[in-house]
């Protein structure tokens, strides 16, 4: 059953309306020519017939009113749409007329604009419709799915439309009116379609969490031990830091020896994104049946040479800009391993390596940060689209080949923070107080008698006299 096509019949009305009635000034009227409303904008017959003849008039320098536009119909042919109907032009015009809402002349124009704005997001979304059948009426596989949403996107007929363009702005209230999809995921909250960085010092672990987000993406399987994958399919992982030896030895690690998904192309060598690097991940794009994910380790393998012309900022940004538009383009991932810079830092963006062009181009980023003796680290997850941006923890299992996801990161320090008030009391030969029990550890008081207080209801620690502490029997 077809649905009815996306249109406003009332503003087109409207803006007719406003154009014929004498009472407005001339600057409304021309305010709809220069705003390159055209007669196709419209979707009722008799108002593109009505706006035809406006059109052409106005052309001609001729007066525009009911008796110029009916005549203007009658020597075009134009005036046959309104027989069909048993209406006059001029009774109908007239009626356009009265239809207009009661506002001053000098609103006129700020209240035209607004509906030809309308107009014009009603007729591209038509368009988008025609184009989708178009583009779709011949027989296609699903890798040719995203080269025919281009073709689609290119025989549009009003290009300008759905950015509501007038001096750059948006009309607020259509854009409300719109229906607007939530964003897609790789891994929903973690990895969302765009493009990604996930940044970490030298050796912290980064290429081997990438690689089990290769093999959990291209084989449907959980990522970090309990994340699901929002839809599996092709992968591209850029090993650019590896020898087949070693990525082999990776690969059989991470799958714990069993075979690796199909899906999964890796490559050791590629070259620069501005020697044609970027032009082979879109042709790998166009190549697979459903690409869904590529992954670069490292950025600076790929990296195009800086221009002297341009800034640092400039140039960090420029760097991922095109695989920015590659990820937006088709709709996939892409993640880019980094570095993190030695300094720290209280905001975790200002520690990746580089100017804030590179994390402003990206549509989100990820930052492991560990102590090297250690099995257990922090990721710091920040993007527009994640909107639970709290820290996570991680660690190291060499059981389950790879990082595992532990919970959120404050939930895991008060764990810690709990085995070594409890270590702590093993330790000592006496009962201790949650002053002196911090004092050993270096941690806040406030929260050593708080986790204290939580453990002795527990029963793994015991009260005794003067507000001391010892070890509990279930302990």
């Amino acid at each position: 059953m077809d649905k009815t096509p996306p249109q406003n019949p009332d503003t087109e009305r409207a803006i007719i309306g406003i154009m014929l009635n004498p009472a407005f000034l001339s600057e409304p009227v021309q305010a709809v020519y220069n705003s390159e409303l055209s007669t196709d904008h419209f979707y009722i017959a008799k108002h593109q017939a009505i706006f035809s003849a406006m059109l052409v008039l106005h052309e001609q320098g001729k007066l525009i009113d009911l008796i110029t536009v009916t005549q203007q119909l009658v020597e075009t042919g134009g005036d046959a749409i309104f027989d069909k109907n048993h209406i006059e032009p001029a009774v109908y015009m007239d009626e356009c007329i009265d239809s207009v809402p009661l506002f001053t002349p000098e609103q006129a124009t700020n209240r035209i604009l607004a509906y030809v704005d309308i107009v014009k997001a009603c007729a591209y979304r038509r368009s988008i419709i025609r184009a989708a059948r178009l583009a779709f009426n011949d027989d296609y596989s699903i890798k040719d799915l995203n080269a025919k949403l281009i073709e689609a996107n290119e025989i549009l007929d009003v290009p300008n439309a759905y950015k509501h363009e007038r001096n750059g702005a948006i009309n607020a209230f259509e854009l409300q009116q719109m229906s607007i999809s939530e964003p897609e995921w790789i891994v929903r909250g973690y990895v969302p379609q765009g493009l990604t960085i996930l940044a970490g010092k030298p050796k912290i672990g980064k290429s081997w969490l990438a690689l089990a987000l290769a093999v959990s993406v291209a084989s449907g399987q959980k990522f970090l031990g309990s994340l699901d994958i929002s839809s599996s399919g092709d992968v591209l992982y850029l090993a650019l830091e590896d020898n087949l030896r070693r990525l082999k030895s990776r690969i059989n690690i991470v799958t714990q020896n069993e075979p690796a998904p199909k899906a999964l192309e890796c490559r050791i060598e590629f070259p620069k994104l501005d020697n044609g690097g970027l032009k082979m991940l879109e042709q790998w794009i166009n190549d697979k049946q459903n690409p869904r994910l590529i992954i670069i380790d490292t950025l600076q393998k790929v990296r195009s040479k800086a221009s002297a012309n341009n800034g640092i900022y400039a140039d960090d940004y420029a760097v991922l800009e095109g695989m920015k538009s590659l990820s937006d383009r088709y709709s996939i991932g892409i993640l880019v391993l980094h570095h993190l810079r030695k300094a720290t830092a209280d905001d975790p963006l200002d520690m990746v390596s580089g100017t804030t062009g590179l994390t402003g181009a990206a549509d989100s980023t990820l930052i492991i940060q560990k102590q090297r003796s250690k099995t257990d680290a922090v990721m710091h997850r920040i993007g527009r689209d994640i909107e639970d941006e709290s820290e996570v923890a991680l660690k190291f299992d060499a059981s389950q080949a790879g990082w595992v996801l532990l919970g959120k990161a404050d939930d895991y320090r008060l764990t810690l923070q709990r085995q070594d008030i409890i270590d702590a009391l093993k330790q000592s030969t006496e009962p201790m107080s949650p002053k002196e029990i911090a004092d050993i550890l270096g941690a806040n008081p406030v929260n050593i008698r708080f986790l204290v207080s939580k453990l002795s209801e527990s029963g793994h620690i015991e009260k005794t006299q003067y507000g001391k502490y010892k070890i509990g029997l279930c302990t």
